[in-house]
């Protein structure tokens, strides 16, 4: 996820710099640093926010992922698809019987 993009998923979800701090625990301080490119977060800052935006429906996609002619970029997940159960929510609760 660059800086540009955590910047674009956090406007396009609507969510104030305050709002993700409060939701990952990363200081709202370095956020608005990396996200105006004053430096970059730390990666268990990094992924923890970028876990909160793609729980949260954006889908992050890098250089030439989409398209060969255009950078990494983000899009709404289609809400519609089943997407079953996160392996991290995968449990002996939720096994089929």
């Amino acid at each position: 996820m660059t800086n540009q993009q955590m910047r674009a998923a956090r406007a396009a979800l609507n969510l104030s710099l305050e709002d993700i701090a409060g939701f990952t625990g990363v200081d709202a301080h370095k956020i608005i640093a990396s996200e105006s490119g004053g430096g970059d977060l730390d990666p268990q800052a990094s992924e923890r926010i970028r876990a909160f935006l793609e729980s949260r429906g954006i889908v992050f996609f890098e250089r030439g992922q989409a398209d060969p002619g255009i950078g990494p970029g983000i899009q709404w997940r289609d809400q519609t698809l089943d997407q079953g159960t996160r392996p991290e929510n995968l449990n002996s609760t939720n096994d089929d019987k």
